[in-house]
């Protein structure tokens, strides 16, 4: 083992800044030798839940970690036969047309204070209103899990306080979305003894090597995978971005890169054919991403510019200043990119659309990485990418340019219960509140209309 790594398992402070929140956030080194009981409570847990869809609502590191392990049970070996729908929008249409019959929830959140997650929990209670079947996993002590207890709720499962959201995946964030999934005790078990068995002698080569690069203006990493396994580069990007993205530095994440031998990019491939074959990635990754950071004398635990369009949604919703001018024509993003796309830049798209659409966003990145050639583009549904990538586009380098899209036509009303405000109108403030954020911190963004 390198020197780095061996630092890093001792949990050695010294690797980064001396302002970071590391001594709060290295829980994740000791998550691999979870113990079969614990394990194996979680999926009695879920095996005494008896409903067939289970609807799990999260945000970024909450949600992402969970629908990648459950893609890879989903690719191989036998099915339960659950259905899990993963929710991590706020758009009207996909709230309203969520399944209450036959219908377990799980409500995801570290801090306990996610709006989407705390505005979803309320109008899937007031159509359900049953404590049997809802799940909560949050952090000891959160208000999401002081109301849940207050609402009778019994299935709680404590995460980790010392480990953060984007470092999660083998805490109840990830494990609890493949218990209801899992067919036996070894689907569980099966990521924690791939974690056992990770590499860290070649995470830290990894990590010097992408250093290097980055000291050579190879400040993009293409991360490849089959398209069967498309959530294995979005939970690598989410955790590279919103942990390196910060203090105008950081390494860009591309998934599903359409110019990976470009000479601004690193290479990475992703093909995972099993659970424990995942979890020997995900503990290598992260491991990598942590000292990548100390390399880069960054705190690669916190997240300083999440917060700004947060607090810029909020305002919105309070005052109703909502974003007037409107949206550009999709026909003219080409013209319009073009005025401010400079050597060195990567386009992303931040799409607020409904996820059923997911498909019209990612045509028009590929069809920008053809009008753009070699330049990167990455693409994000709203508001999904503000708990991953955001970070990033805020805090990383100056090279983004971000076309924004927006939807023409009204949404549905569909009331939030004990709110004055609907999605609808979250939705929108959330897409507001990151243009103005991007625009205050003098980033290149442009709103259009699709």
């Amino acid at each position: 083992m390198g020197q780095i790594a061996e630092r890093l398992m001792r949990k050695d402070l010294g690797l980064w800044v001396s302002d970071s929140v590391a001594s709060n956030r290295l829980g994740w080194l000791d998550l691999p030798s979870t113990t079969s009981e614990e394990l194996k409570n979680l999926f009695d847990m879920a095996n005494s839940v008896d409903q067939h869809n289970v609807i799990y609502v999260g945000m970024g590191g909450s949600s992402l970690g969970a629908m990648t392990l459950a893609q890879i049970k989903a690719s191989q070996g036998p099915q339960n036969g659950r259905n899990l729908i993963f929710v991590d929008s706020t758009h009207p249409h996909m709230i309203a047309s969520l399944p209450t019959t036959d219908t377990a929830v799980v409500l995801a959140s570290k801090s306990g204070t996610t709006t989407e997650v705390d505005t979803i929990f309320e109008f899937l209670w007031e159509r359900i209103e049953k404590p049997d079947r809802f799940v909560i996993v949050s952090d000891p002590g959160t208000p999401l899990q002081k109301k849940g207890q207050e609402r009778g709720i019994k299935r709680i499962v404590t995460t980790p306080n010392d480990v953060g959201g984007r470092y999660s995946v083998l805490t109840g964030f990830g494990t609890v979305a493949l218990s209801f999934l899992a067919t036996s005790i070894d689907d569980l078990v099966a990521p924690f003894d791939g974690a056992k068995k990770a590499d860290l002698e070649l995470a830290e080569s990894v990590a010097k090597d992408l250093f290097e690069g980055l000291s050579h203006d190879k400040n993009k990493l293409s991360i490849d995978a089959p398209p069967s396994l498309d959530k294995v580069p979005m939970w690598l990007e989410q955790l590279i971005a919103e942990s390196l993205g910060k203090s105008d530095t950081g390494l860009i994440p591309v998934p599903h890169d359409e110019h990976p031998g470009t000479a601004d990019r690193s290479r990475v491939h992703l093909e995972p054919t099993n659970l424990n074959e995942l979890g020997t990635k995900i503990f290598e990754w992260e491991a990598t991403t942590a000292m990548l950071g100390s390399l880069l004398g960054i705190d690669p635990f916190n997240e300083p510019d999440v917060a700004a369009a947060k607090a810029a949604t909020k305002s919105i919703l309070e005052t109703n200043d909502y974003v007037t001018s409107r949206p550009l024509e999709l026909s003219a993003i080409n013209e319009e990119l073009t005025k401010e796309v400079r050597d060195g830049d990567y386009i992303t798209v931040g799409a607020f659309i409904d996820p059923l659409r997911y498909a019209e966003g990612l045509t028009l990145k590929h069809e920008l990485a053809e009008s753009f050639t070699p330049r990167a583009v990455t693409y994000g549904l709203g508001p999904r990418f503000l708990h991953s990538t955001g970070q990033l586009h805020k805090g990383g380098p100056n090279i983004v340019v971000m076309a924004q899209l927006v939807e023409e036509s009204k949404h549905e009303v569909v009331p939030i219960p004990g709110h004055n405000y609907t999605f609808g109108d979250l939705f929108r403030a959330q897409a507001d509140g990151d243009l103005q954020t991007l625009q205050s911190r003098g980033r290149r963004v442009l709103r259009f209309a699709i």
